[in-house]
């Protein structure tokens, strides 16, 4: 049984997070305290079930703010150029995004067409293929590698984005209606093509913005950007946090096997400072999962390197954790790999500012140390 200081303190997050609506709700309380009970067992871990009531809220609030825009029904999702709407792209938050958008959407009454690279598997009503997965690695220039990041391709003067765009245009011309909302979860990759319809960048996790019409991924992010462009709010702007499916990520129960790193490996996001970690922490194993080159952190014997992985075995590596880091040193404009790691018992211990705040309760469901004994420290109380 939760204590009362704990569950006060989720109700507060959930009001936090705008779901005061959703606790005024006696069937969706009802669901939640199911829910509790049927998960209240031995080793299962803190705050998972707040956690996962939380994220099943926030769909349910993305889909509305979506919902809001009134008639058309009408969605054109544009896909990535770089990369397909497929598992095997999961690793790449921007493609996951799209992969999730039509089956949130769909319920809801909406046609959700996908344009991008043949082969996508994202739930849409219909699909349109822009070019073959033969003609992105040939334009490319290279075939996908597991291990490179795949944002170094996402320029958009390359050839690929080029002919893409091209294509796209066609299409768009072809079938946007005047008052279609034509969605774009990666905002500057089509920003200039011209089509009948209505633009909304529909998950701003990039530093420039190219639409009147705007979501954020979180408030640091549209703060962020209100600061650099030195403007006031506006009402045609929203927050929608990422969106995730709760099943995708089963809650892992039993004792947590290593401290994961688990993203894009290089300086930025924080690797110096998980090698440090691990120096002052010599028994711990320590797991780094990415894109990138491992070699400049793999300092110590006590530090492992594994693959990127993708799916459902994203699942069970986050599951299989004490605890995940997320030492990132810029202001991260959401970090998916955070909740992920929470859907499935593992508490996050994150950088004190960005979105984290907003996604991390403070020794509820992570820690969010700012000097290196409090990353230790955080380690040592993880109760995985």
């Amino acid at each position: 049984m939760l204590s009362r200081s704990v569950r006060d303190a989720v109700r507060h997050d959930l009001l936090r997070h705008g779901a005061s609506p959703a606790l005024a709700d006696p069937a969706l309380r009802t669901r939640i305290a199911a829910a509790h009970r049927e998960t209240e067992h031995a080793g299962y871990r803190p705050a998972t079930r707040e956690i996962r009531a939380l994220l099943r809220h926030g769909l349910a609030h993305a889909a509305t703010c979506f919902q809001d825009l009134d008639p058309p029904l009408v969605r054109h999702l544009l896909g990535l150029p770089h990369t397909v709407t497929t598992d095997e792209f999961s690793h790449c938050a921007f493609t996951g995004k799209v992969k999730k958008f039509s089956p949130m959407m769909r319920p809801l009454g909406y046609e959700v067409v996908h344009y991008g690279v043949a082969g996508a598997d994202a739930g849409a009503s219909l699909y349109c293929d822009v070019m073959t997965r033969a003609e992105q690695e040939e334009l490319l220039g290279h075939r996908h590698a597991p291990t490179a990041f795949h944002g170094d391709s996402a320029n958009i003067s390359n050839p690929l984005y080029t002919e893409y765009n091209r294509r796209l245009a066609g299409l768009l011309e072809e079938r946007v209606e005047p008052g279609d909302i034509v969605c774009h979860p990666f905002g500057h990759a089509h920003a200039h093509l011209p089509h009948r319809g209505i633009d909304i960048e529909t998950g701003i996790g990039y530093p420039d913005t190219h639409f009147p019409l705007r979501v954020f991924e979180s408030y640091a992010w549209m703060h962020w950007h209100l600061g650099k462009y030195q403007r006031g709010g506006s009402c045609y702007e929203w927050v929608i946090p990422n969106y995730f499916v709760a099943e995708d990520w089963p809650v892992s129960i039993g004792q947590g096997q290593y401290v994961l790193y688990f993203g894009r490996i290089c300086d930025i996001k924080g690797l110096p400072t998980v090698v440090e970690i691990a120096k002052q922490m010599p028994e711990t194993k320590f797991v780094i999962c990415g894109q990138g080159d491992p070699t400049p952190y793999l300092t110590s014997s006590n530090i492992e390197y594994k693959p990127p992985v993708h799916g459902s075995a994203r699942a069970e590596l986050l599951g299989g954790a004490t605890a995940v880091l997320m030492p990132t040193k810029y202001v991260e404009p959401f970090g998916g790999v955070s909740v992920e790691a929470m859907l499935t018992g593992t508490p996050v211990i994150a950088s004190p500012y960005g979105a984290f705040p907003e996604i991390v309760s403070q020794q509820l469901t992570g820690f969010l140390p700012r000097v290196l004994r409090e990353w230790v420290r955080a380690i040592e109380l993880a109760p995985g």
